[in-house]
């Protein structure tokens, strides 16, 4: 069961999220993956685009030979200006204050920031994704006993309000759907 969920579930959910923001990393930069989980998208990009990535999380979960640096989820332990670009990839939702984490991204990040992250469509949709982001963790990666779980999903209009708030200026916004029930957006932003 584990290898058909590696082989089938995991690798080509990596495969389509990388497909989404490989055009969007530079060559050669380096690259920070704030709430990495496995690091599975930050292997698959270093492989696609010759980066160096940090994976960073607030437990080990990492499932590949990259470098972990595990952090409090609220300071990121790097100075400014540091990474070429950062990936949120659909790890805010996951963060107990996702502003200051975005804030800290703002400060270690030169370059870009790639956020990825699903979006209520209404109040039972947000149901929904609290449900669908519980067993679709408990696939890939085991939450350990007593680790909070939060469910901070914002609409479009939210997002783009804290962007703006935050200083951060939206260069790109893309749709996706995968299925009916689940919508996700992709935010690429730089500095202002």
């Amino acid at each position: 069961m584990k290898k058909f969920i590696e082989e089938k579930i995991i690798k080509k959910r990596t495969e389509r999220i990388v497909d989404l923001i490989e055009d969007l990393i530079e060559e050669g930069g380096e690259v920070l993956d704030i709430g990495a989980g496995g690091g599975w998208v930050a292997k698959e990009l270093e492989k696609r685009k010759n980066v160096k990535i940090t994976l960073l999380d607030v437990t080990d979960f990492n499932q590949t030979d990259l470098k972990l640096v595990l952090y409090d989820g609220k300071n990121i332990p790097f100075p400014d200006n540091h990474f070429d670009a950062s990936l949120l990839i659909f790890a805010l939702h996951h963060c107990l204050d996702p502003l200051k984490v975005l804030k800290e991204a703002r400060r270690i990040t030169k370059g870009k920031i790639v956020i990825i992250e699903d979006i209520p469509t209404s109040w039972l949709n947000r149901i929904f994704l609290c449900f669908w982001d519980v067993i679709s963790n408990l696939i890939s990666v085991i939450k350990p006993p007593g680790e909070i779980i939060a469910f901070n999903f914002k609409t479009v209009p939210r997002w783009q309000k804290i962007f703006k708030d935050l200083d951060l200026k939206l260069i790109k916004q893309k749709e996706g759907e995968r299925g009916k029930l689940i919508r996700h957006v992709l935010f690429l932003l730089e500095k202002c």
